[in-house]
């Protein structure tokens, strides 16, 4: 019976930490896309722990992943040739931040997925 008791304050203390985290932003999904994503004519898109990061070398069109979450403020200043950003089925998107799009000057179509909850000032 003691050693029961002291298991299960062991996993309560262990649960109780992760959720802590998870609430505090401290733990990172071990799903969590990072990487590249290639543009249809050239550059690609930059994206780190389900956040775009920066458009600013994508040239043409583009699909963003189910799984990104946000895109908070990335650079694209130079991304004056991107045209069509589309998101794929099942996206996850909640937030686009400030002047996220507002260097993509021939950016002609993009779809907002319902799950976005928030959109910065000058996104576009």
């Amino acid at each position: 019976m003691l050693k029961r008791k002291s298991a299960m304050r062991a996993i309560s203390a262990i649960l109780s930490s992760v959720l802590a985290a998870s609430v505090l932003g401290l733990a990172t999904p071990a799903s969590a896309l990072s990487g590249n994503v290639s543009c249809s004519t050239s550059g690609s898109v930059t994206i780190s722990n389900d956040d775009v990061t920066s458009l600013s070398s994508c040239v043409g069109d583009v699909t963003i992943p189910a799984s990104v979450t946000s895109i908070t403020n990335p650079q694209t200043i130079s991304a004056t040739r991107l045209t069509s950003i589309t998101f794929a089925e099942g996206s996850q998107l909640t937030s686009i931040g400030i002047n996220a799009f507002r260097g993509a000057s021939s950016l002609t179509s993009i779809t907002i997925p319902a799950s976005v909850t928030s959109i910065g000032d000058y996104a576009f």
